[in-house]
Protein backbone atom coordinates (compact mmCIF):
# COMPACT_ATOMS: atom_id res chain seq x y z
CA UNK A 1 0.00 0.00 0.00
CA UNK A 2 1.47 3.28 -0.87
CA UNK A 3 0.59 6.30 0.47
CA UNK A 4 1.21 10.08 -0.54
CA UNK A 5 1.83 13.39 1.00
CA UNK A 6 2.82 15.86 -1.83
CA UNK A 7 5.14 18.44 -1.38
CA UNK A 8 4.43 18.77 2.51
CA UNK A 9 6.64 20.96 3.86
CA UNK A 10 5.19 23.39 0.93
CA UNK A 11 2.32 22.88 1.99
CA UNK A 12 2.35 22.87 5.83
CA UNK A 13 3.88 26.40 5.35
CA UNK A 14 1.18 27.75 3.34
CA UNK A 15 -1.17 26.73 5.97
CA UNK A 16 1.48 28.38 9.00
CA UNK A 17 1.01 31.62 6.73
CA UNK A 18 -2.66 31.50 6.62
CA UNK A 19 -3.38 30.58 9.90
CA UNK A 20 -1.13 33.81 11.09
CA UNK A 21 -2.76 36.01 8.45
CA UNK A 22 -6.25 34.95 10.02
CA UNK A 23 -5.36 35.09 13.14
CA UNK A 24 -4.03 38.93 12.48
CA UNK A 25 -7.08 39.69 10.62
CA UNK A 26 -9.54 38.71 12.82
CA UNK A 27 -8.04 40.84 15.58
CA UNK A 28 -7.94 43.59 13.62
CA UNK A 29 -11.42 43.49 11.97
CA UNK A 30 -12.23 43.13 16.30
CA UNK A 31 -10.49 46.70 16.85
CA UNK A 32 -12.23 48.45 13.72
CA UNK A 33 -15.67 47.52 15.44
CA UNK A 34 -14.75 48.45 18.81
CA UNK A 35 -15.77 45.18 19.92
CA UNK A 36 -12.02 43.81 20.64
CA UNK A 37 -11.88 40.88 23.32
CA UNK A 38 -9.21 41.07 26.44
CA UNK A 39 -5.98 39.79 25.30
CA UNK A 40 -5.32 37.71 22.21
CA UNK A 41 -8.57 36.36 22.21
CA UNK A 42 -10.11 38.41 19.40
CA UNK A 43 -7.35 36.07 17.43
CA UNK A 44 -8.98 32.93 18.78
CA UNK A 45 -12.76 33.82 18.45
CA UNK A 46 -12.33 35.64 14.54
CA UNK A 47 -13.16 32.29 13.05
CA UNK A 48 -11.26 29.49 12.04
CA UNK A 49 -7.53 30.03 11.90
CA UNK A 50 -6.62 26.62 11.49
CA UNK A 51 -8.47 25.80 8.17
CA UNK A 52 -5.17 25.82 6.05
CA UNK A 53 -4.40 22.60 8.06
CA UNK A 54 -7.80 21.09 7.35
CA UNK A 55 -7.66 22.31 3.85
CA UNK A 56 -4.28 19.80 3.61
CA UNK A 57 -5.51 17.30 4.97
CA UNK A 58 -8.45 17.57 2.21
CA UNK A 59 -5.98 17.16 -0.29
CA UNK A 60 -4.50 13.94 1.41
CA UNK A 61 -8.19 12.33 1.22
CA UNK A 62 -8.12 12.87 -3.09
CA UNK A 63 -4.26 11.73 -2.91
CA UNK A 64 -4.74 8.54 -0.83
CA UNK A 65 -7.53 7.35 -3.31
CA UNK A 66 -11.32 8.05 -0.84
CA UNK A 67 -12.14 10.25 -3.66
CA UNK A 68 -15.98 9.28 -2.66
CA UNK A 69 -15.09 10.46 0.50
CA UNK A 70 -17.81 13.10 2.25
CA UNK A 71 -15.65 16.00 4.27
CA UNK A 72 -17.17 17.84 6.98
CA UNK A 73 -16.15 20.85 8.28
CA UNK A 74 -18.88 22.08 9.80
CA UNK A 75 -21.36 19.37 10.46
CA UNK A 76 -18.86 17.87 12.77
CA UNK A 77 -20.57 16.72 15.98
CA UNK A 78 -20.01 13.30 17.35
CA UNK A 79 -21.95 11.13 20.16
CA UNK A 80 -19.62 11.04 23.63
CA UNK A 81 -19.14 8.14 26.17
CA UNK A 82 -19.22 10.60 29.62
CA UNK A 83 -20.62 13.39 27.45
CA UNK A 84 -23.70 13.49 24.89
CA UNK A 85 -21.91 14.76 22.05
CA UNK A 86 -18.47 16.72 21.03
CA UNK A 87 -17.82 18.96 17.76
CA UNK A 88 -14.35 18.28 16.19
CA UNK A 89 -12.59 20.08 13.61
CA UNK A 90 -13.14 17.21 10.71
CA UNK A 91 -14.49 14.43 9.75
CA UNK A 92 -14.17 11.89 6.76
CA UNK A 93 -17.06 9.30 6.28
CA UNK A 94 -17.21 6.57 3.76
CA UNK A 95 -19.90 4.59 2.90
CA UNK A 96 -21.44 5.29 5.86
CA UNK A 97 -18.13 4.88 8.33
CA UNK A 98 -16.17 7.46 10.23
CA UNK A 99 -12.93 6.72 8.87
CA UNK A 100 -10.91 9.89 10.64
CA UNK A 101 -11.65 11.88 13.50
CA UNK A 102 -9.11 15.31 13.68
CA UNK A 103 -8.46 17.84 16.20
CA UNK A 104 -6.71 21.33 15.67
CA UNK A 105 -5.67 23.75 17.77
CA UNK A 106 -3.33 26.63 18.67
CA UNK A 107 -1.42 28.20 21.61
CA UNK A 108 -0.05 32.04 21.11
CA UNK A 109 1.73 34.36 23.15
CA UNK A 110 0.50 35.70 25.76
CA UNK A 111 -1.54 32.84 27.02
CA UNK A 112 0.70 29.93 26.38
CA UNK A 113 1.04 29.11 30.28
CA UNK A 114 -2.12 30.19 31.42
CA UNK A 115 -3.84 28.04 28.68
CA UNK A 116 -1.42 25.45 28.50
CA UNK A 117 -3.33 22.71 30.98
CA UNK A 118 -6.54 23.57 29.55
CA UNK A 119 -5.26 22.60 26.64
CA UNK A 120 -3.85 19.12 27.89
CA UNK A 121 -7.44 18.20 29.53
CA UNK A 122 -9.43 19.03 26.77
CA UNK A 123 -7.11 16.36 24.83
CA UNK A 124 -7.03 13.92 27.30
CA UNK A 125 -10.82 14.40 27.86
CA UNK A 126 -11.41 14.45 23.81
CA UNK A 127 -9.27 11.28 23.41
CA UNK A 128 -10.28 9.06 26.52
CA UNK A 129 -14.14 9.91 25.74
CA UNK A 130 -13.67 9.25 22.34
CA UNK A 131 -11.73 5.76 22.25
CA UNK A 132 -14.96 4.58 25.14
CA UNK A 133 -17.43 5.68 22.66
CA UNK A 134 -15.69 3.62 20.17
CA UNK A 135 -15.71 0.68 22.18
CA UNK A 136 -18.98 1.24 22.52
CA UNK A 137 -19.96 0.85 18.90
CA UNK A 138 -21.00 4.72 18.93
CA UNK A 139 -20.03 5.03 15.50
CA UNK A 140 -20.63 1.47 14.93
CA UNK A 141 -19.55 -2.23 14.22
CA UNK A 142 -15.49 -2.65 12.58
CA UNK A 143 -12.10 -0.82 13.55
CA UNK A 144 -12.14 2.21 15.47
CA UNK A 145 -11.88 5.58 13.73
CA UNK A 146 -8.36 7.68 12.93
CA UNK A 147 -8.26 9.70 15.35
CA UNK A 148 -5.68 12.90 15.44
CA UNK A 149 -4.16 15.67 17.09
CA UNK A 150 -2.14 18.87 15.65
CA UNK A 151 -1.22 21.56 17.81
CA UNK A 152 0.88 25.09 16.54
CA UNK A 153 2.28 26.71 19.36
CA UNK A 154 3.95 30.19 18.87
CA UNK A 155 7.25 29.70 19.20
CA UNK A 156 8.23 32.56 21.52
CA UNK A 157 10.39 33.30 24.64
CA UNK A 158 7.83 32.10 27.05
CA UNK A 159 7.53 28.67 25.18
CA UNK A 160 10.99 27.85 25.30
CA UNK A 161 11.74 29.21 28.95
CA UNK A 162 12.51 26.02 31.36
CA UNK A 163 10.22 25.85 34.35
CA UNK A 164 10.50 24.03 37.41
CA UNK A 165 6.96 21.34 38.07
CA UNK A 166 6.41 22.29 41.86
CA UNK A 167 4.24 19.51 43.24
CA UNK A 168 4.71 20.02 47.34
CA UNK A 169 3.17 16.75 48.43
CA UNK A 170 4.38 14.27 45.96
CA UNK A 171 7.47 14.69 43.32
CA UNK A 172 6.34 15.16 39.58
CA UNK A 173 7.53 13.25 37.12
CA UNK A 174 11.23 13.65 36.30
CA UNK A 175 10.37 14.26 32.98
CA UNK A 176 8.60 17.85 33.52
CA UNK A 177 11.53 18.60 35.67
CA UNK A 178 13.30 21.54 33.89
CA UNK A 179 11.11 21.09 31.36
CA UNK A 180 9.41 24.59 28.88
CA UNK A 181 6.34 24.53 27.81
CA UNK A 182 6.67 23.31 24.23
CA UNK A 183 8.53 20.35 26.11
CA UNK A 184 5.27 19.35 28.02
CA UNK A 185 3.20 19.98 24.60
CA UNK A 186 5.77 17.20 22.59
CA UNK A 187 5.90 14.74 25.91
CA UNK A 188 1.68 15.32 25.88
CA UNK A 189 1.79 14.19 22.49
CA UNK A 190 4.04 11.70 22.69
CA UNK A 191 2.29 10.38 25.33
CA UNK A 192 -1.16 10.31 24.38
CA UNK A 193 0.12 7.94 20.80
CA UNK A 194 1.74 5.83 23.68
CA UNK A 195 -1.66 4.94 25.40
CA UNK A 196 -3.29 5.18 22.12
CA UNK A 197 -5.91 7.57 23.18
CA UNK A 198 -4.54 9.33 19.50
CA UNK A 199 -3.83 7.24 16.36
CA UNK A 200 -1.17 9.97 16.00
CA UNK A 201 -0.50 13.57 17.30
CA UNK A 202 2.01 16.76 15.77
CA UNK A 203 3.30 19.70 17.61
CA UNK A 204 4.87 22.11 15.81
CA UNK A 205 6.56 25.53 16.54
CA UNK A 206 5.97 29.02 14.17
CA UNK A 207 6.62 32.88 14.56
CA UNK A 208 4.18 35.08 13.33
CA UNK A 209 7.08 36.42 11.24
CA UNK A 210 8.47 33.30 10.23
CA UNK A 211 7.01 33.54 6.42
CA UNK A 212 5.02 30.17 6.82
CA UNK A 213 8.64 28.33 8.31
CA UNK A 214 7.51 25.95 10.98
CA UNK A 215 9.65 23.44 13.19
CA UNK A 216 9.43 20.17 14.75
CA UNK A 217 9.75 18.95 18.12
CA UNK A 218 10.65 15.61 18.03
CA UNK A 219 10.28 12.63 14.78
CA UNK A 220 7.46 11.39 16.74
CA UNK A 221 5.44 14.35 16.61
CA UNK A 222 6.44 15.99 13.55
CA UNK A 223 4.38 16.98 11.12
CA UNK A 224 5.99 14.57 8.33
CA UNK A 225 5.17 11.50 10.90
CA UNK A 226 1.37 13.14 11.19
CA UNK A 227 0.61 13.26 7.72
CA UNK A 228 1.84 9.98 6.90
CA UNK A 229 0.06 8.55 9.57
CA UNK A 230 -3.35 10.17 8.14
CA UNK A 231 -2.36 9.06 4.31
CA UNK A 232 -2.37 5.58 5.52
CA UNK A 233 -5.02 5.51 7.25
CA UNK A 234 -7.05 7.12 4.35
CA UNK A 235 -5.59 4.59 1.79
CA UNK A 236 -6.54 1.67 3.78
CA UNK A 237 -9.52 3.09 4.15
CA UNK A 238 -9.96 3.28 -0.27
CA UNK A 239 -8.73 -0.60 0.21
CA UNK A 240 -11.62 -1.45 2.06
Amino acid sequence: MSIEIGDYPKNVEKAVRQFWKSRKGATSKQLESGKADEGNRSAVTGGKNLDGFADLLIELVKKNGLKDAEIHSSSTTLPGYFRATKDWDLLITYQGKLIAAIELKSLCAPSVGKNLNNRVEEALGLGIDFQVAAREKAFGAGAPPFTAYLMVLEDEEQSHKVREARSPHFAADEVFQSSSYATRLEIMCERMMREQLFDSACVITSTQKSRGRFNDLSDATSMKVFLGAFAACIAKASLS
